[in-house]
């Protein structure tokens, strides 16, 4: 076994080698680690999916469209949902506010801004308290707070130039901008995508997966591609303007 072992799911699954299966859990765990359970419930797990991808069930299932899956009720509804919440999120504006944040974001250079190692410890950060309260309050409550938090620092910031009339570089702004990128991060950054994961059905998992990651990044692309345009059209107010609908309005779906 070289610096890393095999995954366990394939050696178990894909290759047959239960041995080795063992032998790789156990590396991964530690040697005195008790890894009964965990080779039971990965073994549960896999039989579960062979059921599903039985020979018998890819024979009934290869031959439907992509209209077929479309109209089953038990993959449309959970694909759908999962859609809409993802392309939601990536309308949430991360990217463009993070851009008013630190126009010269800039991680290998050794005269980066210093906004830019306020920014990278404030995302990891976030993300690391996310994972440790994940267990304790569930994946939807993070969820709701994120966004309330995120939408809730959009509409300050939106509302700043109207009663305080400061830049959008004084410091006011750019700590709510900061407040917005820690609220992202804690709950939409990564749970969204695993809300998605648990969402679709082992059936319809390729086409929801697929359907997903291609709209979000599509989405991506063209915010990215058209954020100067709407920049110049809609001044940085009204960009705040319209992510903190978004905002609401992921808040509402949730």
């Amino acid at each position: 076994m070289r610096l890393f072992p095999e995954t366990p799911r394939y050696l178990f699954a894909v290759r047959d080698r239960k041995t080795s299966c063992v032998r790789s859990i156990q590396w991964l765990r530690g040697k005195s680690a008790s890894i009964a359970e965990e080779y039971s419930e990965m073994a549960d797990g896999l039989a579960y999916l062979y059921d599903a991808f039985s020979p018998t069930t890819i024979m009934t299932t290869k031959n439907k469209t992509f209209m077929d899956y479309m109209t089953e009720r038990v993959i449309i509804l959970p694909l759908l949902s999962s859609v809409t919440f993802l392309l939601l999120t990536s309308l949430t504006g991360l990217q463009p506010i993070v851009y008013f944040f630190t126009p010269d974001l800039d991680f290998i250079s050794k005269n980066a801004s210093p906004k830019v190692t306020i920014l990278t410890i404030a995302m990891l950060l976030s993300s690391i308290v996310s994972s440790l309260l994940i267990n304790r309050i569930g994946v939807k409550s993070i969820l709701l707070i994120s966004t309330s938090g995120s939408t809730a620092s959009l509409l300050f910031a939106s509302s700043l130039p109207y009663f305080f009339n400061v830049p959008i570089s004084n410091w006011l702004a750019q700590s709510t901008i900061l407040l917005f990128i820690i609220s992202h991060f804690f709950g939409l950054g990564a749970l969204s995508w695993t809300l998605t994961v648990e969402s679709i059905p082992v059936r319809g998992f390729e086409l929801g997966m697929s359907l997903s990651s291609s709209l979000w990044w599509s989405f991506l692309l063209v915010f990215s591609m058209t954020r100067y345009q709407m920049a110049s059209t809609v001044g940085v107010n009204g960009i705040f303007w319209l992510h903190s609908v978004v905002g609401i309005l992921t808040y509402l779906f949730i």
